[in-house]
């Protein structure tokens, strides 16, 4: 079968099983259960413990995860308490609560949006022009285009009066194409018309910026160009932006400097703390002993200050005790007005008068 460009109108009505006056609503109704609704496959939506799960990948909240480890293998060591470790665990838990509430925020305002500017459509039904949701149309249907109509899906133009679309969605034409009901044929040597050269075609995501004309619909989601498109961008891998993979760079870099750190460091903070632990142990199996000993340290620390005391007041002390001595002491008398001894002043037989002293004569 001959594609839908390179047929007549009337080919492509009967191909289709369509009229210019459109369909029923019963036959409408029934390739609508047989097509499916006329959007795009939507992307398997992730579970909020999905979202946790990714927020956890993180490379720094892996970095904070890796020194929680390390603060409880530390602390289990040493036997200390292991406050550090939840302080950190309640971080990074509040941090991936928090994304996980924000991306299902901004997810539901997406689809409350899309709910309130669902497209439209005028359709041909029965000879009737309606305006319907876009996701309802299916093959077959006969939609009318005016300018500043967004094209519902994929369509054969059955009429055109100067009608202009904008394709640069699809194609990457900047200038609008102008669209007309005729059959295409193919180049000499060529199998098919490429895609920007199919002037009789309309396409899903392009815009009527020009005139208005009417087009049988062809395709429908996931069947169209861009159903195609949609398809070949959910085969790809995601991949990461430049900025993303310098932050992953930058994060396992410091990840594996801090378990360096962390590991020179351990074995000196674990000798520390069996030391403290040993002269903790120490002082509480000699309470005695230990007492005994502060009172001996301080009896000697007395006796070195009273010693100092002692040499620094010593020549003050001297110095009172001369002048004191000099104060009560009375100063000797000349050898002329001494008196006589005992012997010399009294005589054997003599009165009580006082008897001259005898003379020497001397030769």
């Amino acid at each position: 079968m001959k594609p839908d460009y390179l047929q007549t109108t009337e080919e492509v009505l009967s191909t289709q099983g369509s009229s210019s006056r459109g369909l029923t609503g019963e036959e409408a109704a029934a390739r609508l259960s047989k097509h499916g609704p006329n959007r795009l496959q939507e992307a398997k939506k992730i579970t909020n413990f999905q979202r946790f799960v990714q927020q956890l990948k993180d490379p720094m909240l892996l970095i904070l995860l890796a020194a929680a480890a390390v603060s409880a293998v530390t602390s289990i060591l040493s036997h200390e308490s292991l406050t550090e470790v939840f302080i950190i665990l309640v971080v990074v838990l509040l941090n991936a609560v928090l994304g996980v509430v924000q991306e299902s925020k901004a997810e539901a305002a997406i689809e409350a949006l899309q709910t309130m500017t669902a497209a439209t459509s005028k359709v041909l039904r029965g000879g009737r022009q309606v305006t319907l949701k876009s996701e309802q149309l299916v093959p077959g249907d006969v939609v009318v285009l005016e300018a500043g109509d967004a094209v519902p899906a994929d369509a054969r133009v059955l009429e055109s009066a100067s009608l202009r679309v904008e394709e640069a969605a699809l194609t990457g034409e900047s200038v609008p194409v102008e669209k007309h009901a005729g059959a295409l044929a193919a180049a000499p040597g060529a199998k098919d018309v490429p895609l920007g050269d199919r002037r009789n075609m309309v396409y899903m995501g392009s815009t009527v910026v020009y005139g208005r004309g009417q087009a049988v619909v062809t395709g429908t989601g996931m069947h169209t160009e861009m159903g195609k498109i949609a398809t070949a961008l959910e085969a790809a891998q995601d991949g990461q932006t430049p900025l993303q993979k310098k932050l992953f760079l930058q994060g396992r870099r410091t990840f594996y400097t801090l378990l360096f750190i962390l590991w020179v460091i351990q074995p000196f903070k674990h000798h520390h703390a069996q030391n403290c632990k040993a002269g903790t142990q120490h002082k509480t199996d000699c309470p005695q002993r230990h007492a005994e000993q502060n009172a001996h340290g301080n009896a000697e620390q007395d006796a070195c200050d009273l010693t100092f005391l002692h040499f620094t007041a010593l020549p003050f002390r001297t110095m009172q005790r001369t002048a004191a001595t000099r104060e009560h002491t009375a100063p000797e008398p000349p050898p002329a007005l001494r008196p006589a001894p005992a012997a010399n002043r009294w005589r054997a037989g003599c009165c009580s008068k006082r008897c001259p002293p005898k003379r020497r004569n001397i030769p």
